[in-house]
């Protein structure tokens, strides 16, 4: 996110796609996933970022997996009417406005809410409340950074 500032800042869109490209990385080690079923892994932590998030991907007319993750991975844009990615914060990192048919994505406040359910989620491990083991399940035979 500093990448903004800096003199040749990211484009927004950048920082959006990585962000729902995390959001579905980290669905794939809760549910144990190593290849595949991207949209089912992006909606299971998707809806671990908060109440706001899951009451969107509910919402009628709303696929925040195609609009937004596929949008911004495909077609480098987020679906929708006039949808913005800012760098300002809002009650939910991704709102949606039924009237213009538009979605604001909320860079500082999504990174604030995935932060917390990656903390909620890596305490849950510790705890005993998740599942080391879909972890290792979803790593198996992946290349290893040494």
């Amino acid at each position: 996110m500093d990448l903004v500032h800096a003199e040749k800042a990211a484009p927004n869109f950048l920082i959006a796609l990585g962000l729902c490209c995390y959001t579905e990385y980290w669905g794939k080690l809760v549910k144990g996933i190593a290849v595949g079923h991207s949209e089912e892994c992006f909606n299971e932590f998707f809806d671990r970022l908060g109440s706001c998030y899951k009451d969107l991907r509910q919402t009628k007319n709303v696929d925040v997996y195609h609009h937004i993750r596929c949008g911004l991975a495909h077609a480098y844009i987020i679906e929708g009417n006039d949808s913005i990615i800012d760098m300002k914060r809002g009650s939910c990192g991704i709102e949606y406005d039924p009237i213009s048919i538009s979605y604001r994505f909320h860079i500082p406040t999504y990174i604030e809410d995935f932060k917390k359910a990656v903390t909620t989620f890596i305490d849950g491990l510790d705890t005993g409340s998740e599942d080391l083991s879909l972890i290792e399940q979803a790593l198996e035979h992946k290349p290893e950074l040494i």
